[in-house]
């Protein structure tokens, strides 16, 4: 499943959740620390492992 991170605007808090793209569109994640819902997502790196080598 996708990790999204996300910026709280209201304290500042950066925090990740592991949801399926169905669930990301469908609810605004409250921040961990305050509660808050004034969030919003970042971009963030990714990591990639293939098989062949390049």
């Amino acid at each position: 499943m996708p990790m999204y991170e996300y910026l709280c605007n209201e304290c500042g808090a950066v925090f990740t959740e592991i949801l399926t793209v169905a669930e990301m569109e469908k609810r605004k994640m409250p921040c961990p620390k305050c509660k808050s819902k004034d969030v919003k997502r970042i971009v963030s790196h990714i990591h990639t492992i293939t098989t062949k080598k390049s």
